[in-house]
């Protein structure tokens, strides 16, 4: 009988608190996606704030406040709202260019010291201003759409893997300088137009689609995502192109000479399955097969040369090559690699292959 009523006075206390927890939740609102921009009273915030109506339905609450600093917004937030605003569904956070351009390293410190805020929780910038952005966003009726834009072409696509976690990496390491993917909108349209480039903390430039492969190629394995290839020597015609979808790659770096500026060599390795090409091309024939490699590998070497050409024009390195220079010495010094940055010779090998399926006869 005891045991009994022992139990029966467990399962009220755990009912009771089963009770208390869904109240407490029921007067939190859980911001989704948050977009930051530039104003002359401080830093205006637009959040999403997505809660659940019925099968297949999601009402999307927008909120706007100014505050003075990044850390204050939930707060300032909360005044407009009969419930409690907290960062527990973060899953994205976009910065206008022009609030970019300031630099976002306040904002950075501010998510890395919030317990509530996920590692894996991503962040972008926007061509347009954060609550433009957003509010073009909202018409999804999904509060995460542009959380799960980026989501999926990393998974899927050309984006390298870039959280909360590897930006902070990238921000605070040393020899090396921080990406995000880079928002366009048209008209009601949103796409992803390549990446965001920084110095330190501060937004610099941005470069296409076309080259955030190569990026990736440097830095990552991939295993996914399409990209085309011009037929060496053809006019620039939808039929002169193939279509590749990557089944691997990687990249090691060979330090040739240290002193006194950096001599470097990487290799590049990239194999992919042909999806679209030309009906001319025999993937039977092995002298063809040998041949496209070979001109595919060129045409990245040349590529990957030129992109890099570019980061040390622009002194931004995305690819962290002055973090494989700072492994190599025992004297780094951040202000002498910036000043030498630009002239360090980087040479590039690529050894494509084309895995293909034998075709039948």
């Amino acid at each position: 009988m005891l045991v009994k009523n022992l139990l029966a006075t467990l399962l009220a206390v755990g009912l009771l608190t089963g009770c208390s927890d869904q109240r407490v939740l029921n007067k939190i609102n859980l911001i989704q996606t948050m977009g930051l921009d530039s104003s002359d009273q401080g830093v205006k915030s637009t959040v999403l704030i997505g809660s659940f109506k019925k099968k297949g339905e999601t009402d999307i609450q927008v909120l706007n406040t100014v505050a003075d600093t990044t850390f204050d917004i939930a707060p300032k937030l909360s005044l407009q709202s009969k419930n409690i605003i907290e960062y527990g569904q973060l899953g994205l956070v976009i910065f206008s260019q022009s609030y970019a351009r300031q630099g976002i390293g306040p904002a950075l410190e501010s998510l890395c010291r919030s317990q509530k805020i996920s590692s894996s929780m991503l962040l972008g910038v926007t061509d347009s201003t954060a609550s433009e952005l957003l509010a073009k966003a909202q018409k999804s009726q999904d509060s995460y759409y542009l959380c799960d834009m980026i989501d999926q072409n990393i998974k899927y696509g050309i984006l390298p893997r870039n959280n909360l976690q590897e930006t902070l990496f990238q921000y605070y390491g040393e020899g090396r300088d921080l990406f995000l993917p880079y928002f366009v909108s048209e008209g009601d349209d949103i796409r992803i137009e390549g990446l965001a480039l920084f110095k330190d903390d501060k937004f610099v430039t941005k470069i296409g689609n076309n080259k955030v492969f190569l990026l990736k190629l440097l830095m990552q394995t991939t295993k996914n995502g399409n990209f085309l290839v011009p037929l060496a020597g053809e006019e620039h015609k939808e039929e002169n192109y193939i279509q590749f979808s990557s089944t691997g790659s990687g990249a090691t770096f060979k330090l040739d000479r240290l002193n006194p500026v950096p001599s470097i060599h990487i290799h590049v390795r990239l194999s992919a399955q042909a999806k679209q090409y030309p009906s001319g091309i025999d993937f039977n024939s092995k002298e063809q097969i040998s041949k496209l490699e070979s001109d595919i590998g060129a045409y990245f070497e040349d590529e990957l040369q030129q992109f890099l050409a570019f980061c040390q024009k622009k002194s931004v390195d995305p690819v962290g090559i002055g973090d494989f220079v700072r492994s190599k010495t025992k004297d780094w010094n951040a202000a002498h690699f910036a000043e030498i940055y630009p002239k360090i010779e980087l040479k590039v090998n690529v050894h494509f292959t084309i895995v293909q399926p034998v075709m039948i006869q």
